[in-house]
């Protein structure tokens, strides 16, 4: 790894998200029990897992490259989970995550572009079987990139990537998932059927799906490690207080809100906790390493009460 990241660590990101790490209860248990946990860190979007199972992780895990997708688009808003979504999934099957940056392949000398272009799908062939993930694919490929003044390089880009999509050879080896907020905007020879076989809407809960929510907000509450106190737990039908006030809002919360909400409301338990944790310190007479030790200990895990989360509303 340390040597394909100081071959190629400025043209991409190397990834190796592990299972055991991010669901470390698991370890030991079976496949099914395993899997179920790593999409546990995310909320909803149950037809995307079970894509993700039938047309990735099985064919990959089994070699049967007939039943496996070449790639695919993720289109939605932004905080959806795309990102997320493609990390969980490489974690899911065992293979190595590639996140590419299709901006940075661009040079400033005559020549860069192309070079850098052949170098990352040197990279990519090196590491296979793998996940190449690309974010805001919109930005890097829009339509009429060739129609500036950049002597036709972006188009000979275009064209570079387009032909490897194509390629026979990654088939079953190279699954390539590329997110945007916009598909409207890429061009439709990029988008066909053959480099990216679907196009899979990621979206964030209806006001009205109640369990779609509840599963993205038990999600977020996961990958953030935080546990929220019974005062908070038993206010699921309230819209005035509590956890019913995000829940029956007739907003639409996208799961990185969801995200930014729950740390708010940890960070409004952690420095009540704390504050109660000094005045204690305090009465002890403790000194102040004492009193940080004192401190990391009572404040490594606090419950989100009532009052947090209302505040952090």
């Amino acid at each position: 790894k340390k040597a394909l990241e100081a071959e190629y660590g400025d043209i991409l990101d190397i990834r190796q998200p592990d299972a055991s790490i991010l669901c470390p209860e698991t370890k030991g248990k079976s496949e099914e029990v395993r899997r179920a946990a790593v999409w546990s860190l995310l909320g909803g979007l149950e037809k995307l897992k079970e894509f993700g199972d039938d047309f990735v992780i099985e064919p990959m895990l089994i070699g049967d490259r007939r039943r496996c997708t070449r790639g695919f688009i993720l289109a939605g808003p932004p905080g959806t989970g795309k990102s997320w979504y493609a990390e969980l999934l490489a974690a899911n099957c065992g293979v190595n995550f590639i996140f590419v940056d299709f901006s940075k392949l661009f040079g400033g000398i005559v020549g860069d572009t192309e070079r850098n272009t052949a170098r990352l799908f040197e990279a990519i062939e090196a590491m296979a079987p793998c996940i190449v993930f690309a974010d805001e694919i919109d930005l890097a490929f829009p339509k009429g990139r060739g129609a500036g003044g950049d002597s036709g390089v972006g188009t000979r880009l275009l064209g570079s990537v387009m032909k490897w999509l194509s390629a026979d050879a990654r088939w079953g080896k190279v699954v390539v998932l590329a997110a945007t907020n916009r598909p409207d905007g890429l061009d439709e020879a990029f988008m066909r059927a053959g480099r990216f076989d679907d196009v899979l809407p990621v979206l964030p809960p209806h006001p009205s799906d109640l369990k779609g929510r509840k599963s993205l907000l038990g999600a977020v509450c996961r990958k953030a490690n935080v546990r929220v106190h019974k005062s908070l737990a038993g206010t699921m039908q309230s819209k005035e207080s509590g956890l019913g006030r995000l829940l029956l809002d007739t907003r639409v919360w996208t799961g990185a809100e969801m995200e930014r909400l729950v740390k708010l409301a940890f960070s409004n338990a952690a420095r009540r906790v704390s504050a109660d944790a000094r005045n204690q310190a305090k009465a002890k007479g403790l000194n102040r390493r004492e009193m940080l030790d004192y401190l990391r200990t009572e404040t490594k895990n606090p419950l989100i009460e009532l009052g947090d989360w209302d505040r952090a509303m």
